[in-house]
């Protein structure tokens, strides 16, 4: 299966060592993460110490509820999703994505996990920092309430 990250490395990786091994390598300067093919995958972002996840499956894209997920958290949902075992669903929380109506024509997601949630002025390391805050803000209105 097909691994990228935000420095630019594609890999192909078979196994579960190999690919905790390689996301070790998440952090401030390598910022991202996607497992997967064209029309499905799951991506992870790094930001301040935790990491939010999204994945696409279906045409649909979900993203988690909580962005104060750790490394070993990474390691066991993406190698759970290499191995197809659907059990790394349950290790966190997911919320269906809202469509964005500027993207109705479907030509930024085109299946390509990196061009999903491009948006004419920002990349995906933007889309997915924005996702994160998003998810910060629900998490303080949840408890505040």
């Amino acid at each position: 299966m097909k691994l990228e990250f935000a420095d630019g490395r594609e890999l192909e990786i078979n196994d579960s060592a190999a690919l905790k091994k390689e996301l070790v390598s998440l952090g401030n300067s390598n910022d991202y993460a996607i497992l997967g093919s064209e029309a499905s995958f799951i991506q992870t972002s790094f930001n301040n110490g935790t990491y939010l996840f999204q994945y696409r499956e279906g045409g649909s894209m979900y993203e988690s509820s909580t962005a104060d997920a750790s490394l070993e958290d990474v390691q066991a949902i993406f190698s759970a999703y290499l191995s197809g075992d659907g059990s790394w669903k349950n290790l966190v929380s997911w919320e269906k994505m809202e469509e964005n109506s500027s993207n109705s024509g479907g030509s930024v997601n085109s299946g390509n996990p990196l061009n999903f949630g491009q948006t004419p002025s920002g990349s995906i390391a933007d889309e997915l920092l924005n996702t994160a805050k998003r998810s910060v803000v629900n998490w303080l209105k949840r408890k505040i309430r």
